[in-house]
């Protein structure tokens, strides 16, 4: 058991749930557009956006800790810490993708 890897997932995995209570909690507000590639045209659009990244957010982050759970049982090492970094990585991308792929949906529709 490679206990680095389990704490470096288990620390993100309870950041990123962290960060997407807090969103659910209190979004953030910002003006609207100027950020974006796509501006949002009202707060209902800033506040739907929040709310589904919020949940992706606490999402990824329990994703996160069970990938550094099984990291640290199965892989040992550098090329664990590498599996956890990359999913890091990688869910952060997907969350970006993925909540302005809905905001555009909402837009359209």
């Amino acid at each position: 058991m490679d206990i680095g890897n389990l704490v470096l997932g288990v620390l993100v995995g309870v950041i990123y749930c962290a960060l997407g209570l807090a969103m659910r909690i209190k979004p953030h507000s910002i003006k609207y557009g100027g950020w974006m590639s796509r501006p949002l045209q009202t707060k209902k659009q800033l506040e739907k956006g929040s709310s589904f990244g919020a949940g992706l957010m606490m999402l990824f982050g329990i994703l996160l800790v069970l990938i550094g759970v099984i990291c640290s049982l199965w892989v040992q090492g550098t090329t664990g810490l590498l599996v956890v970094m990359g999913a890091v990585v990688l869910l952060a991308v997907l969350a970006v993708i993925l909540v302005e792929g809905s905001l555009k949906k909402n837009r359209e529709s």
